[in-house]
């Protein structure tokens, strides 16, 4: 979290032009931003565990 007009946005999509797409057909391309990636990991209230989270990377 900072003070800058940053957030993140989770897309579910086939692939990164299919997100540009569909900000293209809003007319929303032209307002932000975006660079697609791909995340490795995504938690969400509805599959939390009594278990501890460990990095995928170490």
């Amino acid at each position: 979290m900072g003070k800058e007009d940053f957030f993140f946005c989770h897309w579910y999509a086939d692939s990164a032009d299919d997100i540009m797409d569909a900000l293209d057909k809003g007319g929303c391309h032209e307002l932000m931003i975006t660079m697609p990636s791909e995340m490795q990991r995504f938690i969400t209230a509805d599959n939390i565990k009594d278990r501890k989270l460990i990095n995928p990377e170490e």
